[in-house]
């Protein structure tokens, strides 16, 4: 017997994926950074939106990354 997946589980696990992949990128950023780098610039370099940045950034700093 095959288990169905609900039709909302696989957005919301490419949403999960695609987030991580924004935090990874924004870590590699800073990483790769010989100077500071803000928000605004994340964003544009990331082409992201400001907020979504800024949301990823206070979960990295909660978690202790940034």
């Amino acid at each position: 017997m095959t288990e169905q997946i609900p039709a909302e589980e696989p957005k919301a696990l490419a949403a999960s994926v695609q987030a991580v992949g924004v935090a990874f990128a924004v870590l590699e950023q800073l990483a790769n950074s010989d100077v500071p780098v803000g928000t605004s610039e994340l964003a544009r370099r990331l082409q992201q939106t400001k907020a979504r940045v800024h949301r990823h950034l206070v979960t990295l700093r909660e978690l202790g990354f940034v």
